[in-house]
């Protein structure tokens, strides 16, 4: 929870600094930060495993309860909400189609036990490889999709799209090992944190920030911090998450 609250309120200032937003854009911008991208959990846990390491179970817990910080404090970083706009917010984020699905299946797998879990095992883990692929690769469609709002946008603000997945994901991996988990956890939990939401922090920020331009959150989240996830940053924070491990505690 202090890292879902900590990583939207140190965003808006690289944000403003070094990508030149305003304060309602680098709130609306620092919402998406602030959340996790179920996708990009996935896709570390996988490379995860393939590297041989054995992630903790309740790391999918833990993207239910990121999810929330960073899109309620966003939005409050505004100091533009009037009205209604804060209850809409947060009924928005608690009952969305990623949040409900999650917490939904958490409490059906908890209720049912893992025998009986592993009986449904082959409709919905078995493919789940095979149905992460053809998600990556719409999504990855759609990211290059922006790629022209990436270009006009300029360096600027790409930036901080780089720079944020780097040191917040830096600041949740030491965490991780710090407390206790495993190198594989460590690995995946700092590329939680660093991983930015296109799925619900939009849908929230639309009703919260309905002034802010989509063409800048979702260009940096969806652009230029999806693609560069999984290409440079989960390989170099299993890495550092490893080297971390190592040291004397």
């Amino acid at each position: 929870m202090v890292l879902g609250v900590l990583t939207p309120l140190s965003a808006p200032a690289l944000l403003t600094w070094i990508g030149g937003l305003g304060r309602t854009g680098a709130a609306a911008t620092a919402a998406h930060y602030g959340s996790v991208s179920a996708v990009t959990f996935l896709a570390a846990l996988e490379a995860a495993q393939a590297a041989g390491f054995e992630p903790e179970g309740y790391l999918a817990a833990l993207v239910a309860i990121l999810e929330m910080p960073g899109i309620i404090v966003g939005p409050l970083l505004a100091q533009g909400l009037r009205g209604g706009g804060t209850k809409e917010a947060v009924h928005e984020v608690l009952t969305g189609k990623s949040m409900l699905p999650l917490v939904g299946a958490m409490a059906i797998g908890t209720a049912c036990g893992a025998q009986k879990v592993e009986s449904a095992a082959p409709f919905f883990i078995t493919p789940l490889k095979g149905v992460l692929c053809i998600f990556l690769l719409e999504l990855g469609i759609v990211a290059a999709g922006r790629m022209k709002d990436m270009c006009n946008a300029g360096w600027k603000v790409v930036t901080p799209g780089c720079v944020l997945p780097l040191l917040h994901g830096t600041l949740g991996t030491v965490a991780g090992v710090l407390s206790g988990m495993s190198p594989g956890g460590a690995a995946v939990l700092g590329t939680m944190v660093g991983s930015a939401s296109y799925i619900a922090a939009p849908a929230a920020v639309r009703i919260a920030l309905p002034q802010a331009s989509p063409g800048v959150y979702l260009t940096l989240a969806l652009g230029v911090t999806f693609p560069f996830n999984p290409a440079i940053r989960i390989p170099l924070f299993i890495a550092t998450s490893s080297w971390a491990d190592a040291l004397p505690r």
